[in-house]
This record gives structure tokens, C-alpha cells and sequence, in this order.
């Protein structure tokens, strides 16, 4: 059995491992990745990258830097809090905003300003559609499992975990495709990290599509309805009930490269994870395969390490990150303040 810590410890080195791995060659498609640089495995260089060019190799991107947020938001409130949240991004701007969605950087730069949470999203049918809150999910993942764990009491997540979702996504993502997004990764890295019976992908399947419906939320009348015609659920549903019959090829041209727009890229992630959701391997798939790499490869790592415990990655992996004493410190205080052993 692996112990919780573990996959807690597994859930944020694997999202900042992907991340680092997928940003050498994000919005490259699989063809030129493999010109360039073959299947990925190791991290490479940002050299000539038309955003991170002179970047350290195994460095993160707004993908870690903005789940650290979300984390030490959490640590700080020991629970969710949309204030603390809304000040721990306003923090991460104030670092940089390299690598962020306009519709992130936009709304986040409203809460600068003082705008609140509530009323800081962008609308427009060109805004929230990317990963920018899927990415970011799993630190409130663990807090409900591990709430859960403590009440000895699972419900506790469908009970009380959907309103905070829709306020969560509205700050900076004020529309149904992205609301879709938020709560199926929500629900998968859940699962994983609740998960130690042997991985089920019927179990994750039926979570996946129920929080994948929450644009049926009664909090949802102010959104704006461009896009509500993109049905992410059905396409969920048909992921996990087909994805043994798709091929690698069958996935890039389905969703379209896997690019950052989540109606795409969530399903494409999924894939690679549920190919293979207990090796490395599938990450090392996903940032090969080209699209929205770090978000991709952040998720997938995210949930490979939230399945299998931190065990699951290669040492020279954890080693070759530049910010691994910043996911140690993040790993043992949140443990600590939520009573991890």
C-alpha cells in the first residue's frame, strides 16, 4: 500500500517533472519534438523557445509556479480560502507572468487592482478556455481526500467540494468548457490519490463524468454561453469508455494536437494516463506527442504521482529539478499543517 504522504509527495513532483520536461517544447507538434529533439526523457534545453529562451534546463512554468500558489494558500488558511487564493496569485505575478494565459494574467492583474475575486474574470468568447485552472487543481484535491480520510467519510467530496469549484474557476476562468475542465481533473486526481486497491478505470470513469457536468451548477447563470456547445462531458465519456481502441495517432489528430485549449487538451492527457497509468512512461508519451506540453505533461505527471507515490519517478528526475527544495519544503508543510504523516 502506498502511504498517503507518499502520493502527496508524488502528486507535486510529478507536476512540477512534467511541467519542466513538456516546456522545452510547448506548442511544438509531435513531428518537429521528434526532429528535434527525439521521444523526451530527460529535461532539454529552452534554447531558441520562443518564450523561454535563456531559461535554466529543469525549470518550471506557470504550472508549478501557480499550484505552489494554490498550495500555500492552503497551508496558510489550513483550508480553501478565495481570499488567500486571490493574494497568493496577485504574490506569483509579482514574480512573473512568463508563460501565463491571457485570461490568467488579465484577471489576475484586475485582483492587483483591487477587484475581488468574484468579479475579476474576463468575459469574452475568446477568454477561459484554456488549462489555466485544470493545471492548478490538485492541491485541492489532496485537502478534500485527506478530509475525507480523516472524517472517514467520502462524501465529504461530492458533498461539499462544488461550490468552491465554481468560485475557484470564475476567478480567472469565467466559462462552461473550462468549469468541465476544473472539475474532471479535480475528480482524477481525487481518485488517484484516494485510490489503493488497484486502479479502476471504471471507478475514476464515473467520477470523471460526474464532475465534468458541473456547468450545471445553479452558480453558473452569469456565464457567458459562448462555447456551452462544446460538450467536454460526452467526450469524457467517450475517452474512458474507447481508449484501449485509439492509438497514439488516432489521439493527436481527435484532439487536435493536444493544444491549450482544454477541450482538446484534457481528453489527450487523459489518454496518455490511462494508457499506461502505472509507469512513467506515460508522461515521458504525453510531452513527446507535442500540444500544450507543460500542462500536459503537469497533469499526467500530477496524476501518475497522486496513483503510484513519489517512487514512480526516476531519481536523476527529482534531481535535475532546480526548484526540488522548494517541492520538499511545499511537500512537508503541507503535510504538516493538514496531519499527513
Amino acid at each position: 500500500m502506498t502511504s498517503l504522504r507518499s502520493k502527496i509527495t508524488g502528486m507535486f513532483f510529478g507536476v512540477a517533472i512534467g511541467d519542466a520536461l513538456g516546456k522545452p517544447v510547448e506548442t511544438f507538434s509531435k513531428s518537429k519534438i521528434d526532429k528535434t529533439f527525439g521521444r523526451i526523457t530527460k529535461y532539454e534545453s529552452s534554447k531558441h523557445h520562443k518564450w523561454f529562451d535563456g531559461d535554466e534546463i529543469g525549470t518550471i512554468t506557470d504550472d508549478t509556479q501557480l499550484t505552489i500558489a494554490v498550495a500555500e494558500s492552503i497551508i496558510e488558511s489550513n483550508g480553501l480560502n478565495m481570499d488567500s487564493i486571490a493574494k497568493w496569485h496577485v504574490d506569483a505575478l509579482s514574480v512573473t507572468d512568463a508563460g501565463w494565459g491571457n485570461s490568467t494574467r488579465l484577471a489576475v492583474k484586475n485582483l492587483q487592482s483591487g477587484i475581488n475575486w468574484s468579479n475579476s474574470a474576463i468575459k469574452g468568447e475568446n477568454y477561459g478556455v484554456g488549462n489555466g485552472v485544470a493545471m492548478k487543481v490538485s492541491p485541492i484535491s489532496a485537502y478534500y481526500v485527506i478530509k475525507s480520510i480523516q472524517k472517514n467519510d467520502y462524501n465529504l467530496i461530492i458533498d461539499n467540494v462544488t461550490d468552491f469549484l465554481v468560485k475557484f474557476n470564475n476567478m480567472t476562468h469565467l466559462n462552461h468548457v473550462s468549469l468541465k475542465s476544473t472539475g474532471t481533473m479535480f475528480s482524477a486526481f481525487s481518485y488517484c490519490l484516494a485510490e489503493n486497491n488497484g486502479f479502476n478505470p471504471n471507478l475514476m470513469s464515473e467520477n470523471c463524468f460526474l464532475y465534468s457536468c458541473l456547468n450545471q451548477h445553479k452558480s453558473n447563470d452569469n456565464y457567458e454561453l459562448s462555447l456551452s456547445k462544446d460538450n467536454l462531458s460526452s467526450r469524457i465519456y467517450d475517452l474512458f469508455k474507447n481508449y484501449k481502441d485509439y492509438s497514439e495517432s488516432d489521439i493527436i489528430e481527435k484532439y487536435n494536437g493536444g493544444g491549450c485549449y482544454c477541450y482538446d487538451s484534457i481528453p489527450f492527457s487523459l489518454y496518455f494516463f490511462l494508457k499506461n497509468p502505472n509507469s512513467v512512461d506515460s508522461l515521458f508519451e504525453v510531452v513527446s506527442s507535442g500540444g500544450d506540453t507543460d500542462s500536459n505533461g503537469s497533469m499526467v505527471g500530477g496524476l501518475l504521482g497522486a496513483l503510484n507515490g513519489v517512487e514512480i519517478f526516476p531519481q536523476y528526475l527529482i534531481d535535475g529539478l532546480k526548484d526540488k527544495e522548494q517541492i520538499y519544503s511545499l511537500v512537508n508543510r503541507f503535510c504538516s499543517v493538514l496531519g499527513v504523516d
